[in-house]
């Protein structure tokens, strides 16, 4: 992705579900769009998702950007669909977030 990566943001946990959960891939890049926005220091940032659907609707929806609520990030993932059409399921991944070499990276930042 032009401008930004993504890597390995680490485990995505798959909680509720009674069949296999899709990567959470497609709002991953879109919280990597978003997080171009945010004044980002050099520093390393925490990013926490953990969101959950019933029967597609979206019930719980957290995005914490070092460790505080981030709008920009809520706002992402409401417009997402859900990982699972119906049935129940909730998501949470937690990793590494910062600004390294001009660009924003999530994951694993000491490989870029």
């Amino acid at each position: 992705m032009a401008g930004g990566e993504r890597r390995s943001l680490g485990t995505q946990l798959n909680l509720f579900a009674d069949r296999p959960v899709p990567s959470a891939g497609s709002p991953l890049d879109r919280l990597l769009q978003a997080l171009r926005a945010e004044p980002l220091t050099r520093r390393v940032h925490g990013l926490r998702l953990f969101t959950s659907h019933h029967d597609g609707r979206l019930q719980i929806n957290e995005v914490l950007l070092d460790s505080e609520p981030w709008p920009g990030g809520e706002a992402v993932v409401a417009d997402s669909p859900a990982p699972l059409p119906d049935g129940r399921v909730a998501v949470r991944i937690f990793g590494p977030a910062g600004a390294c070499r001009g660009r924003v990276v999530l994951g694993d930042l000491t490989a870029s």
